[in-house]
């Protein structure tokens, strides 16, 4: 008897601290980019930046999606973003994510576990999670991926296409990021990027290319090599500064896939044969020995 309540009383402990795993924070220094289908016309970037509410919630930092435009290489500034922005606020409580103060998602969810969808097409729809894994980007950091359906009927649900519609830890959801909204027309979610730069997903709708050579990428990451030619069809170099060469370097592709390693060995400049490589955007990674990464962007054509 002593024995199965012990027993039982380690395996609740261990239910709850799974439960209890702390979950990656809000993606405060990601970059969202969307793409503008509607128009047709535009990439721009969405942060989430720190505001203080007057009617805030105590102990609740709060943060709203701020538009970074004409950033991402717009073709047209006449669909891009202006004065239209359906302004939400987002906070974190523990591992729960809200929206304007409602639950938007708990990173604490199982197998099993309802959940509900404020999206444009599925609003106030509710779904079920019916797994997790777990998902593995350029950056290395292992996320939770919650795969869901429709609760009602059990299919699955499609947004524009896209199916597979899944909640990503640390990050949002695969189609729509973090629900950015403007009322001129609809967004996608192409590309969502690291604080340095470093690409972990992209989309592509309607085989248009959801992330280009986004020239807001040098402002935000500290570039120590340069690539060139980029787009690359066989062969690509790489240019150190003489006080800034890696240890190494890997290329990832746009999956997160490692497909390259290599040391410098000291050299001011390498060549890449990337002719075997799919035509994508690729991710080179230079690692230095005090640890510090720097990421650059490989395009191959």
């Amino acid at each position: 008897m002593r024995t199965s309540i012990f027993t039982l009383f380690i395996g609740f402990s261990l239910m709850i601290n799974a439960q209890t795993t702390p979950a990656l924070p809000l993606p405060i220094d990601m970059h969202f980019i969307y793409l503008n289908l509607y128009g047709e016309s535009c990439n721009y970037g969405v942060n989430l930046t720190e505001v203080n509410l007057e009617f805030g919630l105590p102990g609740v930092t709060y943060y709203h999606e701020e538009i970074v435009a004409p950033m991402y290489c717009p073709l047209s500034n006449d669909f891009c973003p202006g004065s239209n922005l359906v302004v939400m606020m987002f906070s974190q409580v523990g591992n729960k994510w809200y929206k304007n103060d409602i639950l938007w998602f708990d990173w604490d969810n199982q197998v099993g576990d309802t959940c509900q969808l404020d999206y444009f097409g599925y609003s106030d729809v509710n779904c079920i999670v019916t797994s997790i894994d777990t998902i593995l980007f350029a950056d290395g950091i292992p996320r939770k991926q919650f795969h869901i359906v429709k609760a009602e009927d059990g299919t699955e649900l499609i947004f524009y296409n896209q199916t597979n519609f899944t909640f990503i830890e640390g990050i949002g959801t695969n189609v729509m990021g973090l629900e950015y909204q403007e009322t001129e027309s609809h967004q996608f979610l192409s590309c969502v990027y690291d604080k340095n730069g470093l690409q972990l997903l992209q989309n592509d709708w309607f085989s248009y290319i959801g992330c280009c050579n986004a020239n807001s990428i040098s402002e935000f990451a500290n570039r120590t090599f340069s690539i060139f030619p980029s787009p690359a069809t066989d062969q690509t170099s790489l240019q150190f500064e003489a006080a800034h060469i890696p240890q190494s370097i890997q290329i990832f592709n746009a999956t997160g896939q490692l497909m390259h390693t290599e040391k410098v060995l000291g050299r001011l400049q390498m060549q890449l044969n990337v002719s075997e490589y799919a035509k994508g955007i690729y991710t080179v990674r230079g690692r230095f020995e005090n640890g510090e990464e720097v990421n650059e962007r490989l395009v191959v054509e």
